[in-house]
C-alpha cells in the first residue's frame, strides 16, 4: 500500500485555495451589481404590470356601471362614477397596492351608436380613466424614467352602450 505523504496533500490543498479564492471576493460586488442592475429594475417592470391591469380593471367597473345609469348620475364629481367606485378600489382589492399620486381622474362623453332597422339609435358612453402612480422601488440611477424613478401616467378608455338610450339626455 502506498503511503500518502500528508504534508504534500496540505500544500496541494492550500495552493487551490489560494488559486481559486479570489471568486470568492468578487462574488459580493456581482451580487450587488445584479440587483441594483436588474432585480430591481424588473420589480418596477412587473410593477408596471400590476399597475396597468389594476387600472383596467377601474376603468371597466366604471364603464359597466355608468352604462346602466342616467347622464346627470355619470358626470356627478360625487356621484358613485366619478368617486365612488375609485374611492371603493382604492381602499379594496387590487388598487389598495397600486401607490397613488392624487385620485384617478375619470371623464364620461357620449356618442351615437348604431341605428336599428326600427330608426331607434342607440347611444354609447365613453368612460376615461387617467392613473398616475409612483414606482414601486425608486432605482437612484438614469433619474427622470417613468416607472423606475419617476411617477408614470396610465390613460384607459372604455366605451358601452347604453343599456336605455334615453339615459344620455337625463
Amino acid at each position: 500500500m502506498r503511503r500518502i505523504n500528508s504534508k504534500r496533500l496540505l500544500n496541494r490543498q492550500n495552493h487551490r485555495r489560494q488559486a481559486n479564492g479570489y471568486l470568492i471576493t468578487e462574488l459580493s460586488a456581482a451580487i450587488g451589481l445584479l440587483f441594483i442592475g436588474f432585480f430591481f429594475p424588473l420589480l418596477d417592470l412587473i410593477n408596471i404590470g400590476f399597475i396597468y391591469g389594476s387600472g383596467f380593471t377601474l376603468n371597466n367597473l366604471q364603464a359597466r356601471q355608468c352604462a346602466v345609469v342616467t347622464k346627470s348620475e355619470a358626470n356627478d364629481p360625487a356621484g358613485i362614477i366619478m368617486w365612488g367606485i375609485p374611492q371603493q378600489w382604492k381602499a379594496t382589492g387590487l388598487g389598495r397596492f397600486v401607490k397613488l399620486q392624487g385620485d384617478p381622474q375619470t371623464s364620461v362623453s357620449y356618442t351615437n351608436g348604431q341605428t336599428e332597422s326600427s330608426g331607434v339609435q342607440d347611444k354609447n358612453v365613453v368612460i376615461s380613466t387617467t392613473i398616475i402612480a409612483s414606482p414601486f422601488l425608486t432605482i437612484p440611477f438614469a433619474p427622470g424614467v417613468p416607472g423606475l424613478n419617476a411617477p408614470m401616467t396610465f390613460q384607459f378608455f372604455s366605451q358601452c352602450v347604453l343599456e336605455n338610450p334615453n339615459d344620455a339626455n337625463s
